[in-house]
This record gives C-alpha cells, sequence and structure tokens, in this order.
C-alpha cells in the first residue's frame, strides 16, 4: 500500500472506531476543492439509511465525536453540510511519507506476471521524420516507463511502414526524376539532413506529380505492384533506400533516449496477412465486392472493412491481421495496446471486431491521441509542410547553448552542450506529454523552453535547485536516523510548543502531501494512458517545492531544523527524478 492510501486507510479506520460505524470504502473518500476546507472529505449519504437520520447530522454527530479523538493523523474535524471535512496532522502525514519515500525509486507490484505490448512510433519509411511524430514516440515511451514502474514485463515495439503507396511514390520520383543524382551527404542529425530526410522530398514531389496527371499515378501504382511481385530490381532499391531512412529513425529515437525491444515491418508481414485474407473468404467472413476483399460490418455500425485492394495488393489492415495473431503467440500477452492517432478510430474498432469474428479474443487497445499543429495550420507529409526534428534540434540547441554558456562562462563546451541538449529534450517531450491526448498540440518552442510556469524546463530546474541545496549541505554525510529524528521540527516553530497544532508551517504539510500522492498518481497514467496527470503532478510538486523554499530557509542554523529540512528536500528531488524517469525527461544536477 502507497502512502497516500496509507494514510487514507488509518484515518479511515480512525473515524470508523470513534463513531461505531461499519467499514468505510476508500473510494467515498473525496478532496475538498480548497485545502481551507481540510484535506480529505467523507461523504455521509450511504449512511443515512442504515442510521436514520440526515446526512448533515451524520456528519455533525461525527465530527463532535471526531474531535474528542486524540491521533497523531488528525489535527481538525468539522461538518459542512452532508460531509466531514478532516484537515491532516503534519506530523502523521510526514510520519507516513518520509520514511517510504525512496519507494518512489522502487518498482510497483501491480503488474506482476502480466505481459503487454506497447507499439508505438510506426514511422513510414520514404518520407519525412517531423515533430508531429514526437508525440507519438514520447506517449508511447512515457507509457512503456509506467507500465514498467507498475510492475509489467513490457515489450515495447516499433511497427515501421516500410511498403505501401507512399513508398511506391518515392521511388517513382527517384528513378523518374533523380536517377542520376546521389543523396547529400550531411548527417541525419544535421539542420539540413542526410538521405533520409532527402527521400522525404521525394516522398512530397511523388505524391504532389502523381496527383496532377494520371500517367505518372499509373506509373507509380505499377511500381507498387512490381515490388510485391519482387521485382528484383525495384527490390534492391528498395532495400538500400529503405535502410537510409532506419538509420535516420534510429539517429533520432537515440537522441530522444526511446528505446525498442521488438522491431516489425510491414513487409514481413504481408505475405501472412494475405493468407489470412483468404481465410476470411474461406470461413464467409469476408467476401469479394467490386474486385476487392472486404469484411462487411454494417449490422455493427462498423461500416465496410477493406482488407485487400481490387488489384490484389495488400493495406494496413492486411498486414496488421498477421501481425496481432504473430505478436500474442510469440510473446504470450495478456493485452496488446496501440498507440496511433485518432483518425485510426474507427479502423482499429474494424481490425479488433475481425480478429473477434476469427476467433481471435484477446485484449487490445487502441491509444488515440490528436495532431500536432502549428499556429498556422496541421502538418502533412504529403504536402510538405512540415517541421522537421532535426531542424528545430539544431535551431533550438544553438539558442539555449548560448543563453547555458552566458549563465556559466566556466563550463566547458562540452558540458554546456549536453545540458542545453537535455533541456531541449525536457523541453519537447513535455510539451507533448502535458496536454490530454484527446486534445490538440499546438507546437510552440518559445512556450516550452521557458523556465516558469507549466514546462518542462521548470521541473528540470525544480530538481536542479534541489540538487544545489544538497551539495551545499553535504547531505551524504548526515546520517538517516538524524533526519528523521527531529522531522516535528520542520513541521513547527521551533520557538512554540509541541501541541498547539495551529502553528504548523501549511508549505512543509503541502509538500509532504504531494509527495504522498505519487503512486496513485503513477496509477492515474497507467489506466487512463494519459501521462498528462504526470505532467500536472510534477509541477504542483514542484511548485510546492518552491512554495515552501521561499518562505523557509533550508540551511538554517539550527541542526535538527536543518537536518528535519533536507530531509524533505531528499524526499522531493527523489519524487521529481522518479516521475521525470517515466516521462523519459532528463534530470540535471545543475542548469
Amino acid at each position: 500500500m502507497n502512502s497516500w492510501q496509507q494514510i487514507i486507510d488509518d484515518v479511515l479506520k480512525t473515524v470508523a472506531r470513534a463513531v461505531g460505524a461499519r467499514k468505510i470504502d476508500h473510494a467515498l473518500v473525496t478532496i475538498p476543492p480548497d485545502p481551507k476546507f481540510g484535506d480529505i472529505a467523507i461523504p455521509c449519504f450511504s449512511f443515512a439509511k442504515e442510521g436514520k437520520k440526515a446526512p448533515g447530522i451524520i456528519a455533525q454527530e461525527w465530527a463532535e465525536k471526531l474531535d474528542k479523538t486524540q491521533t497523531r493523523l488528525i489535527e481538525h474535524v468539522a461538518a459542512a453540510g452532508p460531509y466531514v471535512n478532516i484537515t491532516l496532522a503534519a506530523e502523521g502525514v510526514a510520519d507516513a511519507v518520509l520514511p517510504t519515500w525512496k519507494g518512489a525509486a522502487l518498482v510497483g507490484k501491480e503488474g506482476r506476471g502480466k505481459r503487454v505490448m506497447i507499439e508505438y512510433s510506426q514511422p513510414n519509411t520514404h518520407k519525412e521524420f517531423h515533430v508531429g511524430h514526437l508525440r507519438n514516440a514520447t506517449l508511447g515511451a512515457a507509457l512503456v516507463n509506467v507500465y514498467r514502474k507498475s510492475g509489467y514485463t513490457v515489450k515495447a515495439a516499433n511497427y515501421i511502414g516500410d511498403v505501401g503507396a507512399h513508398v511506391a511514390k518515392c521511388l517513382w520520383a527517384l528513378t523518374k526524376f533523380h536517377a542520376k543524382e546521389k543523396p547529400p551527404k550531411g548527417a541525419e542529425g544535421s539542420a539540413k539532413g542526410g538521405p533520409g530526410a532527402w527521400l522525404g522530398k521525394l516522398y512530397v514531389e511523388g505524391h504532389n506529380k502523381t496527383e496532377e496527371n494520371e500517367q505518372y499515378k499509373e506509373e507509380s501504382k505499377e511500381i507498387l505492384r512490381k515490388l510485391e511481385e519482387g521485382d528484383k530490381k525495384l527490390t534492391a532499391l528498395w532495400k538500400k533506400t529503405r535502410a537510409w531512412s532506419l538509420r535516420q529513425f534510429k539517429d533520432i529515437y537515440k537522441d530522444l533516449g526511446v528505446r525498442f525491444d521488438v522491431w516489425y515491418f510491414e513487409s514481413a508481414v504481408e505475405n501472412p496477412g494475405k493468407k489470412i485474407v483468404k481465410e476470411l473468404l474461406k470461413k464467409k467472413i469476408a467476401r469479394i465486392s467490386e474486385g476487392a476483399t472486404i469484411v462487411d460490418l454494417e449490422k455493427e455500425n462498423l461500416g465496410v472493412f477493406l482488407v485487400l485492394r481490387t488489384d490484389g495488393t495488400s493495406l494496413y489492415s492486411t498486414k496488421d491481421l498477421a501481425l496481432a495473431q504473430e505478436k500474442f503467440k510469440k510473446y504470450k500477452l495478456d493485452e496488446s495496446i496501440y498507440v496511433v492517432d485518432n483518425r485510426q478510430s474507427q479502423y482499429f474498432k474494424q481490425l479488433f471486431r475481425t480478429l473477434a469474428l476469427m476467433g481471435f479474443k484477446k485484449k487490445m487497445t487502441h491509444v488515440a491521441y490528436e495532431m500536432v499543429t502549428t499556429a498556422e495550420g496541421a502538418m502533412s507529409s504529403r504536402l510538405g509542410n512540415v517541421i522537421r526534428y532535426e531542424e528545430v534540434r539544431a535551431e533550438v540547441e544553438a539558442r539555449l547553448q548560448k543563453e547555458t554558456k552566458t549563465r556559466h562562462p566556466d563550463w566547458s563546451a562540452k558540458k554546456v552542450a549536453a545540458v542545453a541538449h537535455s533541456i531541449m529534450i525536457g523541453a519537447m517531450k513535455f510539451m507533448m506529454l502535458q496536454h490530454d491526448p484527446s486534445k490538440m498540440v499546438v507546437f510552440n518552442m518559445d512556450e516550452a523552453l521557458s523556465f516558469d510556469g507549466y514546462t518542462g524546463p521548470y521541473i528540470q530546474y525544480s530538481y536542479a535547485r534541489i540538487a544545489s541545496i544538497l551539495r551545499k549541505a553535504s547531505v551524504s554525510s548526515l546520517r538517516g536516523a538524524q533526519r528523521r529524528s527531529n522531522l516535528i521540527r520542520l513541521l513547527r516553530p521551533i520557538t512554540r510548543p509541541r501541541n498547539d497544532n495551529k502553528l504548523i508551517e501549511p508549505e512543509a504539510k503541502q509538500l509532504l502531501l504531494m509527495l504522498a500522492r505519487f503512486w496513485d498518481t503513477v496509477h492515474e497514467t497507467r489506466v487512463t494512458y494519459n501521462p498528462a496527470a504526470l505532467c500536472r503532478y510534477l509541477y504542483e510538486t514542484a511548485k510546492s517545492f518552491t512554495d515552501f523554499y521561499s518562505k523557509h530557509k533550508v540551511l538554517c542554523d539550527d541542526p535538527d531544523t536543518r537536518a528535519a529540512r533536507l530531509s524533505l528536500c531528499q524526499a522531493t528531488q527523489g519524487t521529481l527524478k522518479a516521475g521525470m524517469d517515466i516521462l523519459g525527461i532528463p534530470w540535471l544536477q545543475e542548469m
């Protein structure tokens, strides 16, 4: 049981004993909208019938009984209509939180024995890798981390779109107009990019010209057919150019700190998918309609699911049918999670239903998210109006290096570059993760790079500030027993009597309450597939620390107070680190 749940459990047991009530369910507990009304509230509606009294009367009676109860955890009780509002005592909160704060670095038990695959990123070769792709990559990586943090065995998978119409259009443009050209020699991570980025430009050209000219469109389709038939010359060119894209992707993933356990390719499941389509026809799950192969899901309000084109070439659906089966068979999964934008929501409903009709009734979840846009509007690889990741990186890092060098003229160029890169990564990832997946992200690096407000650099700076305090204090020389022994001095002015509960420092208590909720937030993040909850938590925790630090000197003269406040700093730093690790945000000792 985590510290917050332990606090709630202890409070509810105390309440039940004091009022002679049955066991009170954790689910009943709510958080008042304003701390001045208390830290937790218990509604009395469910006790009205058995008590044969109005909820408000029961709340009043409970408050009076609890007010007479001596407990280290409860400071004050008051009735507010049908609610019993309880203000927690800082000493009791500290007793629950500080001895267990290192638990933030541990792995939970919730997912023990369960296997999950999270498929994410899924870029297409022969296209640009742009900032819009960052949302999928950061969301998927955060979900991988939060599942692992919760004790699950996780396979992080990337499913690369290395075949299809987009590849054909790119290769058509290459062979039609650029056959004698050599790809640029620049590094993939540079602003101009290398061969992988060049392919993205060729795809845009191929798409635009085939859309404008019917003959060109047919030539592109012919390349697609030849590729699927195994034409040797085209296959060799496809392999060569695919390698360029893959090198670009891997360089970017390394830069982002994103890792995959399994790499899947559409090309590898194309033929198995076509075999499954034949089975669907044989079992009459699918049928031929106007030359194409479809699964009719109209009766289930899911429309028509196209699984093979009229010319016999495959689609995403063809290959996804095969991949789903392969995943579960090889890795004995309990669940397969697909991180794909919300434009594909209907598609996944069709896919999962078709698999179910085949008798493949496994747990599959589509985590949908909105797109990334700019102030000017939506980005599109087809239109060529995307913001390339490499370009953003080069521009932002140059800016951050200049600013960092100004703040730290004594730092080496290597250290300046490393810190600037970490801030850039933190800013980008937090910008993508701070929004609910159902909300659109407007790409704005100026806002994302701010050291104030709801940003990644603000979280990183809070961590670095605590690191600076601990360095100055040489906290490693302090014994744990010493840090804990006089915690009460942190929570009360040292010149006041210990039993005067009105004198507790509210900033310390608020920070302790934030730390207590870490594991609840991890759980919320996982079950909702929404890292925005953890982003908000880290921001509120960092803000709570700032509020505490601005009013109370940590490195004060009194040794007991100093030790206690350092203990709180350590707990905060450890919690921030654990949260940033889940989000994939680098933590810095200095900024």
